[in-house]
């Protein structure tokens, strides 16, 4: 009896996966405080410059008081995923941004609270 022969289903790598793409980490990204601690934004601005995100701004978020520390991303390419990964390095939600948030700016935009 002849040897059967059965051809092997062709194998497929996965790409492979980084947490965040250089793409998204050279996004601008503003880090805002909304709070009474004096030099929070500095602080996350420090963590995620070293983190090797593009941070292009600290300063005061001169709105509403936001809750709680979120992120708020923009609509250009690259902007959710940075936004998402931000968030997930900080421990902290992300959103896109409103209209009260300087929807105009591109990039991506942490809110501090201290909370």
């Amino acid at each position: 009896m002849p040897p059967s022969s059965t051809t092997a289903p062709p194998t497929t790598t996965p790409a492979p996966t980084t947490p965040t793409g250089a793409a998204a980490k050279s996004v601008p990204v503003r880090v805002l405080n909304n709070s009474m601690i004096a030099g929070l934004a500095g602080k996350t601005a420090n963590q995620l410059t070293a983190e090797g995100w593009n941070v292009v701004e600290t300063g005061n978020y001169p709105g509403v008081n936001i809750p709680k520390t979120t992120v708020y991303y923009g609509n250009s390419a690259g902007d959710k995923e940075a936004g998402l990964a931000i968030a997930q390095e900080l421990g902290i939600t992300a959103e896109p941004k409103s209209s009260g948030l300087g929807e105009s700016s591109p990039g991506v935009t942490v809110i501090v609270t201290g909370n």
